[in-house]
């Protein structure tokens, strides 16, 4: 198994709703992965579409 200890934090996971950087993990090339960061915030966003949608 290789040591992942020397490599850069070039991966990012990112809330797919709010944008925010939930973890970053070493990687040897740039990589963005999508999640959720909790359910509070898919509770907000879910209740900003409904703000948006009613306007």
């Amino acid at each position: 198994m290789e040591n992942y200890k020397d490599l850069p934090e070039m991966g990012v996971v990112v809330c797919r709703h709010c944008e925010r950087v939930v973890e970053t993990f070493p990687s040897f090339k740039v990589t963005t992965f999508y999640a959720i960061c909790s359910s509070d915030c898919l509770e907000q966003e879910s209740g900003r579409n409904e703000k948006s949608e009613s306007a």
